[in-house]
């Protein structure tokens, strides 16, 4: 149906068989006929239905004061009328099924729509009448949207989502494992250095290393991170002392001295073992590179993972003439269990 403001018109053609529906309100319209119908103008107040004719027809639709309406409708009253079954469709609205009871498109499930329970997690399917027309994917399909960790929900066992502000990688990908998002693959990258960070030239040289938030929720139960540094002095001189210290809600990561070591590349693994609020650190020896090996027990702290917990820290180079100390790489992963 096509609406017309005072002083507006339009020129409407019909076919043979068709009628002309014109409806004013709070005014009047002019109906004027052009070709193929009685000549003459018709002032329509109310509703008024024009042919059908037995020849194709142009009439002229002038809506002289408030607004008028007009549409082309078939000639046969019950044609235009609403039948039972299409009217229940109307009242149900989505029908919900199986894959198995979805049915072929026909005249008479035209226009309804089908959500297929068992098909990927729930499937929106459409009926044109000649063909079932598939909306869109279904829930567990791996069409991934993005959103903010705080709006994740939940999901259906498979269903990947991308993360967006954890870190500062906005292409994290959680996956939904029947209870909780798991990081996809077992591990996802979350925050890259993405280049150097140095230090101001002088005898003790520390690094800011990147301040990074873990929200609440991210480590579940056996869920832990990875977190990656290596750094090295531009000077040849021997250091003193060199340190990284990382902390995660104030509690200590790495804190050993590598004294007269200019490069340094240390990695420790925070988890939590078997509860949401307990983190064992792995390889906190005092080695210097991808293997450590000590007879002291793993540290341990207790932190509420539900909640957001602030990581933070310095690697400090200190020697008897100026340097700068660089970070070459930092690096934290988000890892399942």
């Amino acid at each position: 149906m096509a609406d017309l403001s005072t002083s507006a018109r339009a020129k409407v053609q019909i076919d043979a068989g068709q009628s002309l529906r014109v409806e004013s309100e709070g005014g009047s319209a002019t109906v004027t006929a052009i070709y193929g119908a009685p000549a003459g103008a018709t002032v329509v107040t109310g509703s008024s239905v024009f042919g059908p004719y037995g020849v194709p027809a142009v009439l002229s639709v002038l809506c002289t004061s408030g607004t008028a309406s007009y549409s082309v409708v078939r000639d046969d009253p019950a044609a235009n009328t609403l039948t039972a079954a299409e009217v229940a469709r109307i009242k149900v609205g989505t029908v919900s099924l199986l894959a198995s009871a979805l049915p072929a498109a026909s005249s008479a499930n035209a226009g309804t729509f089908y959500r297929v329970t068992d098909e990927n997690g729930g499937t929106l399917y459409y009926s044109t009448g000649v063909s079932m027309i598939k909306l869109a994917p279904g829930l567990s399909e791996y069409d991934i949207a993005s959103c903010l960790w705080a709006d994740r929900g939940t999901g259906v066992v498979g269903q990947v989502k991308r993360i967006s502000n954890l870190g500062n990688n906005p292409l994290v990908e959680a996956v939904w494992d029947g209870a909780r998002w798991a990081p996809r693959g077992g591990r996802q990258l979350i925050y890259s250095s993405r280049g150097n960070i140095d230090g101001a030239s002088a005898t003790t040289s520390a690094v800011t290393l990147p301040a990074v938030t873990i929200p609440g929720g991210l480590l579940g139960v056996n869920f832990g991170l990875d977190v990656e540094v290596a750094t090295h002095t531009l000077a040849s001189a021997a250091t003193t002392a060199n340190t990284i210290s990382y902390t995660f809600g104030g509690f200590e990561l790495f804190g050993t001295d590598r004294t007269t070591s200019r490069r340094i590349w240390n990695g420790r693994r925070l988890r939590n073992m078997d509860a949401a609020n307990v983190q064992t650190v792995m390889s906190n020896a005092s080695g210097m590179g991808g293997f450590e090996a000590a007879a002291n027990d793993p540290k341990e702290t207790t932190k509420n993972t539900t909640a957001d917990v602030a990581m933070a820290g310095t690697a400090t180079a200190v020697a008897g003439s100026a340097l700068v100390n660089r970070c070459d790489e930092f690096k934290i992963w988000w890892v399942g269990a």
